[in-house]
């Protein structure tokens, strides 16, 4: 999330509309299927060819099941926090966290 923000000094990137709404059903539809899956800590890479004028997407480190590991390393981060949400959550909330800043930082034009 930093990376994104600090490379781009936190303005969303302007994809055409018709592409912005292509990137959101994908990632609205992956990570659904990771959330229904148990899988959380998955990550959007972006690739930018500034020579060839293309973005590419692509969702990585997807392997990470929600374990009971996972589980209590939340509850311990959530302890530690200070009111901050901790890195690891549920699935479901993670989906939703995950699609919340993809709509932050793309913005269809």
């Amino acid at each position: 999330d930093t990376n994104f923000l600090l490379d781009n000094k936190s303005r969303p990137m302007a994809l055409k509309n018709v592409y912005y709404k292509i990137l959101m059903i994908c990632i609205n539809n992956d990570s659904l299927f990771f959330s229904r899956s148990n899988i959380v800590d998955y990550s959007l890479l972006v690739v930018i060819d500034k020579k060839n004028k293309t973005v590419r997407f692509g969702i990585i480190d997807y392997i990470q099941q929600y374990t009971m590991e996972k589980m209590v390393e939340s509850k311990f981060k959530a302890l530690i926090a200070a009111g901050d949400l901790p890195t690891i959550l549920d699935p479901a909330p993670y989906k939703t966290r995950f699609q919340e800043a993809m709509k932050k930082y793309f913005i269809g034009v």
